[in-house]
C-alpha cells in the first residue's frame, strides 16, 4: 500500500506539469482561417474544439472526460494529428457563422487545454439578437449569402422591410428559402422567429426543420388568425422545437393558398438569439 502511495506521488508532478499546447488563429473570417498548433505531444492526436463563448463547459466523454474546458460550450470537434515537433497547421474553410466563435485545443495525450481564442475577422451580423445569432445573415443584407433557394419565385428586395434594408419575397408555394444554423441546443435559444408579411388574408406559409441527430419536423403557419394581410408579424417556433437536440437544416415555405391577390410572403429579421 506504501509503494502504490509512493508511485501515486511521484506521478502527480508529472501529469501536473506538462505543457499545454499553444493554440495561433490567423487569415481571415469569413474565408480561409490559419490555425497553427505547437507544444502539442509529438505525433500524439488532438482535439480541435469550437464553442459560443467562453466558459467552463465540462467534456462529457472521451479520454479526458470531466476535464473543464474554456468554452461556455461545445458545438463542433474535430480531430487531428501532431507531427514529431508538436505541431500542426490547419487552414480550413470559415462561413460567416463561424467568425463570432472561439477555438481551443485538448492535447488527449496530456488532457491540457491551450487558451480559448477567438476566431478572427468581423463579427457575424446578430441582427436584432442581443448576443448571438445562430443564423448567418438573419436580414439579408448580403443577399442570398448563407441560403439556399429552390429558384421558383424569389426576390431579393427593398420594397418593403422588417429590419435593416432588404427582405426576401417568396412569391410561390413551391419557393423556399433554406439555411443552416449554427449547431446550437435548443435549450440555448432564447428565440426561433423572424419577420413574416402577406398582403392575402388567407395565405398558408410551411416551415420545415432538421435536427442535428437526423430528425424533422415541420409548421404550418396559416395567415388567417395569425398574420393580419399587410402587416409584419413574427413567426415563431421556438415551442414546437425539441428543447433536447440541436437545429441543423431551416426551409421557409412561401405562399400557398389564398385568394386572387398576388402570392407573396415577405420573410425577414431571423433571431434565433442565444
Amino acid at each position: 500500500m506504501r509503494t502504490f502511495a509512493a508511485l501515486i506521488l511521484l506521478t502527480l508532478p508529472t501529469l501536473a506539469s506538462a505543457a499545454p499546447p499553444v493554440l495561433d488563429i490567423g487569415g481571415s473570417c469569413p474565408g480561409m482561417l490559419n490555425i497553427d498548433i505547437t507544444e502539442a505531444t509529438a505525433e500524439g492526436s488532438v482535439w480541435v474544439l469550437i464553442g459560443p463563448g467562453e466558459g467552463l463547459w465540462a467534456l462529457p466523454g472521451g479520454p479526458c472526460a470531466g476535464v473543464a474546458t474554456g468554452l461556455s460550450d461545445v458545438s463542433h470537434v474535430f480531430s487531428a494529428g501532431a507531427d514529431g515537433a508538436g505541431s500542426l497547421s490547419l487552414s480550413p474553410s470559415a462561413p460567416a457563422g463561424v467568425c463570432s466563435r472561439y477555438f481551443q485545443v485538448l492535447d488527449l495525450a496530456t488532457c491540457t487545454l491551450s487558451d480559448a481564442v477567438p476566431a478572427t475577422g468581423a463579427p457575424v451580423d446578430a441582427g436584432g439578437c442581443p448576443g448571438l445569432n445562430a443564423m448567418a445573415n438573419p436580414s439579408f443584407e448580403d443577399g442570398l449569402t448563407d441560403w439556399n433557394v429552390s429558384g421558383f419565385g424569389e426576390e431579393w428586395t427593398d420594397r418593403d422591410v422588417a429590419a435593416g434594408s432588404y427582405s426576401m419575397d417568396l412569391t410561390s408555394g413551391g419557393s423556399y428559402v433554406e439555411s443552416f444554423p449554427s449547431l446550437t441546443p435548443v435549450s440555448s435559444l432564447s428565440s426561433a422567429s423572424w419577420q413574416w408579411k402577406s398582403e392575402d388574408s388567407g395565405a398558408i406559409s410551411s416551415v420545415q426543420w432538421d435536427y442535428s441527430d437526423g430528425s424533422s419536423d415541420s409548421y404550418l403557419f396559416f395567415s388567417d388568425g395569425f398574420a393580419p394581410a399587410g402587416e409584419w408579424v413574427t413567426a415563431d417556433i421556438l415551442p414546437f422545437l425539441d428543447p433536447s437536440k440541436s437545429v441543423s437544416r431551416l426551409r421557409v415555405y412561401g405562399f400557398s393558398g389564398g385568394d386572387a391577390t398576388p402570392d407573396s410572403v415577405l420573410i425577414d429579421d431571423f433571431r434565433f438569439c442565444y
